[in-house]
């Protein structure tokens, strides 16, 4: 959902259900409290208010405005609590959008300190891009030294690395520096607890993934961001052992290998994702250059767009070569020259190696 139909879907259920609604809040509303102490007004023939005098009232935008505003900086889930459909006066819109695009704003500013679990390949490129290209100070984390040491290679001197794209024109020298001091690691969880955004990158397990986050979740502070790098788990399975309040904290980021050559990014979210958590997934990962698909957690399935549409098309590769239609080389060299596909079903590679 767009920030506008958002910020304009707050305003809607906040307003009176026919006719005019006058939104406000109670003056002795405390700053933490339940969305339902929140009071409003509403002047409607069927409350019994007479519908001339209902008529006679006039939207208050500002009022609408401040309601929206403690709204959006509680992060009240006012989808949830607020459950009957309701009209806003136009003249509230351009009110609720300056604020809510705002708010965007601020709290993308917010996001300065980035952690990614897990190096290798994968994390190694995640911190490149967000160091290099985004400009965050990035903390890598993993189990073992060595991990690390590798994981450092892989973002300086390695094929992806910061140093051979400078080489081929791929990236600016001020860039590859950024990645080079901004990135930094650590065996130490500690070390990860004040970071705004955590990007979960360990191996496609399950369980572990879920153990990942339990344990992230009594560390890290509150108000952290948690995404997971998963190809294709359940982002909601993921989050599953997490604390309640930290649900709404929880999206996915599904990076393409590999990420300094691939800019696709997914942002999935689940049914109880902030949708301005995801808003802000997808301004950090533009910042650092990708190319970003909002999708949606589907219980039951496994993957998200690009797997998916891949899967299936490598059902079909498989069935033109067992059909005996064609040799697998053909069927790669067809995609790979016809599709410009980059990488293709059966091990040929054709765009990655070329690029850098």
């Amino acid at each position: 959902m767009g920030l506008f139909w958002k910020a304009s879907d707050m305003a809607r259920k906040l307003t009176a259900r026919t006719l005019w609604g006058v939104v406000g809040v109670s003056a002795s509303c405390p700053r933490n409290a339940p969305l339902r102490t929140v009071v409003w007004e509403r002047r409607s023939s069927r409350e019994g208010a007479p519908a001339a005098r209902a008529r006679a009232r006039r939207p208050r935008p500002k009022g609408a405005l401040a309601t929206c505003r403690r709204a959006l900086n509680e992060r009240w889930r006012l989808q949830t609590w607020l459950g009957e459909p309701c009209r806003v006066a136009r003249l509230c819109w351009p009110w609720v959008w300056a604020f809510a695009r705002r708010a965007i704003d601020m709290r993308l500013e917010d996001v300065r300190h980035i952690a990614v679990l897990g190096g290798g390949v994968m994390g190694g490129g995640i911190a490149q891009i967000m160091a290099g290209l985004g400009g965050y100070r990035v903390t890598v984390r993993d189990l073992t030294q060595e991990i690390l040491d590798e994981t450092r290679e892989e973002v300086v001197e390695r094929k992806w690395g910061v140093k051979r794209a400078v080489e081929k024109g791929k990236l600016g020298f001020d860039q590859a520096l950024r990645a080079i001091e901004n990135v930094s690691y650590t065996l130490d969880l500690a070390d990860i607890a004040d970071c705004d955004l955590i990007i979960e990158a360990v191996p496609e397990k399950l369980e572990l993934k879920q153990q990942v986050f339990a344990e992230l979740d009594g560390i890290v502070k509150a108000d952290s961001i948690f995404a997971s790098n998963t190809s294709g788990f359940v982002i909601a399975e993921l989050a599953r052992d997490v604390s309640v309040a930290r649900k709404a904290n929880f999206i996915g980021m599904h990076f393409s290998n590999p990420v300094p050559v691939m800019r696709m990014l997914e942002v999935i979210s689940t049914e109880e994702s902030d949708p301005e958590v995801a808003e802000i997934a997808k301004a950090v990962g533009e910042k650092a250059g990708r190319v970003v698909s909002m999708v949606k957690d589907k219980p039951g399935t496994y993957g998200f767009i690009l797997n998916r549409v891949f899967a299936a098309a490598a059902r079909e590769a498989r069935q033109i070569v067992d059909d005996g239609l064609a040799t697998p080389e053909d069927v790669d060299k067809a995609m790979i020259t016809g599709r410009n596909w980059p990488a293709a079903f059966f091990g040929s590679r054709g765009g990655i190696g070329k690029q850098w």
